[in-house]
């Protein structure tokens, strides 16, 4: 069972203005495997073993990121906490799980 979060941001017009720069940094991540639409951004590790299409979900939705994780090698909590670090640097977020509570394993 994949665990889900969010990146919630303070700001959501900071996000909607700045989507296309948060799309192609994720598509430049060294785990970026595969975009199946201008929504939903696959991820897999580098690490041997673990042969599935993606370890990590990402959806762009209108007001916040749902990261769906079904696996999480070291290769793919860096590039999650490189984009933590991206949109943190530029605006405030809170990072959360399905149930509202803070998470600060990717951050």
């Amino acid at each position: 069972m994949a665990a889900e979060f969010y990146i919630v941001f303070d700001d959501p017009s900071w996000y909607q203005q700045n989507q296309t720069i948060i799309k192609s940094f994720v598509q430049s991540l060294e785990t970026f495997r595969n975009n199946i639409n201008d929504e939903e951004y696959w991820l897999r590790g580098n690490e041997a073993g673990g042969d599935w299409t993606y370890g990590v979900r990402i959806f762009m939705r209108p007001r916040d990121m749902l990261l769906e994780i079904s696996s999480h090698p070291p290769s793919i909590v860096n590039d999650i906490k490189r984009l933590t670090e991206l949109v943190s640097g530029n605006t405030k977020i809170k990072v959360i799980d399905e149930d509202g509570e803070g998470i600060d394993c990717y951050s």
